[in-house]
């Protein structure tokens, strides 16, 4: 495992939080990861592996345009507020941000 964090924590994708020593004497590394957030190219990658990340992505689309929609500072905009409507805005949405 430690080969293959190298190339995250050459990277500072990821760091160390924790060190144990257990009982064997065995140093136990705990990492973490240094962004909050992970944006993925879905088309970069396997589509088995991009249908994963799909649903997340979409109910981030979502959330954006709910925001756009019920928030009353964005409120000027002349959207339907049906839920069909709000999935065909996000599913574009998410389309685009990927």
């Amino acid at each position: 495992m430690n080969h293959h964090m190298k190339i995250p924590r050459a990277n500072k994708l990821v760091t160390i939080f924790k060190r144990e020593v257990e009982r064997h004497r065995i140093m136990q590394i705990f990492l973490s990861s240094i962004a909050y957030l992970f944006v993925c190219d879905l088309d970069c990658l396997p589509k088995n592996i991009a249908r994963y990340f799909y649903p997340v992505s979409l109910e981030r689309a979502r959330a954006l345009v709910s925001l756009l929609l019920y928030d009353k500072e964005f409120s000027g905009y002349d959207i339907e507020k049906a839920p069909e409507t709000i999935n065909t805005i996000s599913e574009n949405l998410c389309a685009f941000l990927l």
